[in-house]
This record gives C-alpha cells, structure tokens and sequence, in this order.
C-alpha cells in the first residue's frame, strides 16, 4: 500500500510540476511570438493612417507623429530613397545613430509594394535590442517605418518567469502537503480493505471496512463486508454441516451395531446348539429376521434421505386427484394400526386436483403417519384432517402424545432426532422420518409445520391451490 500511497504522490507532485514547466516555456517561447502577432495589426492600422495624414496633412505631419508615439510607444520614420530621415517622432541627436540602420532599410525595401512586417535587431546602441518593424511604401516614394521595442516583453517575460519559480515553489510545498494529505487518505479504506481481506482468507471474519463514502471505494468495501458476512455465514453453516455428517455417523453407527450384537449373540446361540426344541430356534430365528428388517429399514431411510437431500430425486410434478391419494393411504393404515388398537380417524374435505409430485407428496405424508404412529400415547387416536382453506389445502395428522416445546420444535426436524419421549414410544423409528418431510417439502417449496393441540400434536403440509 506505500507503493500507492508513493505513486499518488509523484502523479500529484508531476502534475504541480508540469503546470509550471509548461508556464515556464510559454512564457519563454510562445508569448513574445503571441506578442508580436498581437502587435501586428495595431502597425498595420496606424501605418495606413499616417500614410493618409502624410498625404493629407504633410505640414502637422511631425507633431502628429510624435503624439503618436507618446500614446501608442511606436518610434515613427519616413525616408527618402537614399535612407535620409525626412520627419522622425524621435530627437534630432538620435539622428546619426539610428541612419545606418534606415538606410539598410531603405536599401533592402527599394522595389517593396505595400509593406513588409517583421523584427529586427537594432544594434545602433552599445546594447543589442529587437523591435518590431514595419515599412511602408508612401505615394512620393519615401517609406514610412514604424518602430517599436520588445525588450519590454523580454523583461516582463523575465520577470514572470521569476515570479513563477517563486509562486511555484509555494505551490510544490502546499500542493506536496495536499497531496500527502489525499494520497493518504486514499489509500487508508484501501490498507483497512487489504487488512480486512487477509482476515478472511485467514478465515477471521470478525473484521469491517468502515468506509462508506458514496464513491466506487464506499462500494468496494461494502462489497466486500457483504462477502465477509456471507463467508462467514456459509462456513458456520458447512462447520455446522460436518458435526451434522459426524453426528449422523456415529447415529448409524449406533442404530447398527445393536442389531447386529442382538443378530451374533442369537446366530452364536444356534451355532452352539443354546437350543434344541423347534419353537425356541423359530424363535432365535423370528428376532433374527425382525433385526435384519431393522436394519434394512435403516439402510432404506438411509439412501433415501440421502438421496432426497443430494436432489437426485427427480420431480415429476403432475396433476391429480388428492383425494385418490389420501384415501390410499387411509386403506393402507387402517388395518395396521387396528391391529395396534390406534384409533384412525379420517376427516376429508377437499374436492378437485392439485398439482404436485404425487410420489414425493405421498412419502410425506406416509412419513407424517408413521411419526404419528410411533409417538401415539396410551389414548392411541391418529387423526389424517384433509381441508380447504382461502388459499392453500391443508393437510393435518394429528396424534394424542407428549406435547412438543418450543426448544425441540427446531430440532425435530434434524436427522437422527428423536425426541424426548422417543424411550417411551414404541417404535421402530430412527430418527429419519421428519427430516425426509422437511427435505421434501423444501424441493417441492411447501409448507410443513407442528403445533401443540389439547391432548397431542398435529404435524401438517400447506399445498397450493392451483
């Protein structure tokens, strides 16, 4: 971050520096020219209207001449032929030093028509001097010339150019302070945003950029406090994702090894002839197959949920009749849970079709019957409520039992959670269930929820009415 704090610097502190060079050799180069551009036709204008009065006026021509060159600072002349001064806006003694140089003019301006402009270098005093000149061709034949000096543009350049070296040092010392100032603040929300992305990519996310000026760096660092968040959220969440996978590991791992101890220990029991009257090795046999059905249903729920979850499931939403299903699933229940002396109650209200993945709906609310099932009390009621509500057909399974709290109301719908009355129910559950229902209705996007109702709990599914 010095590096940009340095370049800011010599990009501000070249900036000073250029404005001044570039003053600089203005002044040297280009305002003497743009002086004498300037000049030109003011030389032009007043050359015709001497021409015109020396025509005109020849008599008063001498005193007009010499206002002229009190008001306008332009030396006059006219000469003859041979270069000899015939009226002249200057004293008569500074006639001999300044006749050399007319007739040089005259000599070179013998066949000019018109005039000619330009500057000249005036060495008829111990000090060389360039003057604008201008030479005229008058009617009789004599040349009007018009003088005048930029040794006073030269001087004003000369002291301009000192004052800009003065002025500009002032500059380089406040423009330098400026500079310093800015570069740093510039580069601060940038050092604060390189400190702030180091964190992250060390996983610290604890820090902020705290800029927030209305500019692309404000932008920058809000971007990256949203990405800082984000991060943070999403790793948290994978953190809480991996001691999910261990947590369930250990659960399989548990669910697992108690049939297969019960399996050996029966197994090794007939291998060691423990038994020897046909009932009793049917017997060993029955808890041996009912283990492996465990099992199985384990490793089913298992690759379900797992397959659910990873939404390899395809969805194959169609249209069809709720009822059909539902009343499925009453026939498939009913005699089960007679034989487990549930009371089964039905309560359908609903007419027409909804549009859904009919298997995926039908594992829901299969899975919502046997929760209920397995967490029914002594009073045994399961109640399967179909009904039409303003926007949406809810679907209810309700089954006397332990009220749930609110703490678990979160929880239940985790992998591997069973409850706290789960050592009183009489199932064969583990734990997958619920959170099948909730994989479930995340990937077909409905409702599912519980609420505490009198003697029990209801568990219900929100479905469109579309």
């Amino acid at each position: 971050m010095k590096t940009i704090e340095r370049k800011l610097l010599v990009v501000f502190g070249g900036f000073i520096i250029a404005i001044i060079l570039v003053e600089f050799i203005t002044n040297n180069f280009l305002l003497e020219k743009y002086y004498i551009n300037e000049n030109k036709e003011d030389f032009v204008r007043i050359g015709n209207e001497l021409s015109n009065y020396y025509d005109e006026n020849l008599r008063d021509f001498e005193e007009y001449i010499i206002s002229v060159d009190k008001e306008e600072g332009i030396s006059v002349f006219v000469i003859d032929y041979a270069g000899n001064i015939q009226y002249t806006s200057r004293t008569r003694r500074s006639y001999e030093e300044i006749s050399k140089r007319m007739r040089e003019i005259a000599l070179q301006n013998k066949d000019m028509q018109g005039y000619t402009f330009g500057i000249f270098e005036d060495t008829s005093s111990y000090k060389s001097n360039y003057k604008i000149t201008l030479t005229k061709r008058l009617e009789d034949g004599n040349y009007l010339i018009l003088r005048k000096s930029i040794k006073g543009v030269q001087d004003s350049v000369d002291i301009a150019n000192q004052f800009y070296i003065m002025v500009g040092i002032f500059i380089a010392l406040i423009g330098g302070g400026i500079a310093i100032y800015l570069s740093k603040r510039i580069t601060k929300p940038i050092i604060e945003m390189s400190n702030v992305a180091e964190s992250i990519a060390k996983l610290d996310f604890s820090k902020q950029v705290y800029y927030h000026a209305p500019d692309e760096i404000g932008q920058l660092a809000t971007s990256i406090n949203t990405m800082s968040s984000r991060l943070s959220q999403n790793i948290n969440q994978l953190r809480e994702d991996i001691e999910h996978r261990k947590q369930l590991f250990r659960n399989i791992t548990h669910d697992l090894k108690t049939p297969i101890t019960v399996i050996k220990g029966y197994a090794e029991g007939l291998q060691h002839s423990v038994v020897d009257n046909i009932e009793d090795i049917q017997d060993y046999c029955n808890v041996i197959v009912d283990e492996c059905n465990q099992m199985n249903a384990l490793v089913h729920e298992i690759l379900s949920y797992s397959e659910l979850e990873w939404s390899k499931t395809n969805v194959d939403k169609t249209s069809f009749s709720l009822v059909t299903l539902v009343n499925g699933l009453v026939e498939r229940y009913e005699n089960i849970m007679k034989t487990k002396g549930i009371d089964f109650v039905a309560r359908i209200d609903v007419s027409g079709r909804i549009y859904t993945d009919y298997q995926l709906l039908e594992r829901l609310l299969n899975n919502y019957i046997m929760n209920a099932m397995s967490h029914v009390n002594d009073c045994k009621k399961v109640v399967l409520t179909v009904k039409e509500e303003k926007e949406f057909v809810a679907i209810e399974v309700f089954n006397t039992g332990t009220p749930i709290s609110e703490d678990e109301e979160s929880k239940i719908w985790k992998v591997f959670y069973k409850g706290i009355d789960s050592a009183n129910s009489e199932s064969n559950s583990h734990g997958l269930g619920l959170s099948i229902v909730k994989t479930i209705s995340d990937i077909l996007q409905l409702t599912v929820g519980l609420r505490n109702e009198g003697e029990g709990v209801s568990f219900y599914v929100l479905l469109p009415k579309n």
